[in-house]
């Protein structure tokens, strides 16, 4: 897949895997700021450490306020070119990676894809993340 065909793929990626959100009042899409935030730190995690380290640190979510495990999941179907409805419940990046571990072509593979989600979010507007207990809608940005 090309880098223009990955791009407008990981635009449709981005609502299906969950990242897009709605505004409840305007019916707006939207996506929190911290995502794009996270598939920076991925890409850079990536090209400084390990990919396996990288991506397996991404799939969980731990004290981070953001669900990075989503972004891997939308990497994965970008890659492989599948639909969310055809995973298996324990088909993730990480255990396609564990796979195929010594295979510098799918870092390289990874990276542009990584790359394609993040240019994929400017299709969107960026808003700052709802804080618990703030019952205001979030702010445009």
């Amino acid at each position: 897949m090309n880098n223009d065909a990955m791009i407008a793929r990981a635009i449709t990626l981005l609502d299906d895997t969950g990242i897009v959100k709605e505004d409840k009042k305007t019916g707006k899409k939207y996506i929190e700021k911290t995502f794009r935030g996270q598939i920076s730190s991925f890409g850079a995690a990536v090209e400084m450490g390990s990919l396996i380290s990288a991506v397996a640190f991404f799939s969980s979510k731990g004290a981070s306020a953001t669900d990075r495990p989503r972004l891997m999941e939308a990497i994965y179907l970008l890659i492989t070119e599948k639909n969310k409805a055809d995973l298996k419940e324990d088909e993730t990046l990480l255990r396609y990676i564990a796979d195929k571990y010594s295979d510098y072509q799918l870092k390289r593979c990874i990276i542009d894809a990584a790359v394609a989600v993040k240019l994929a979010m400017n299709a969107y507007e960026l808003r700052e993340a709802k804080k618990d207990g703030d019952n205001s809608e979030n702010k445009e940005s």
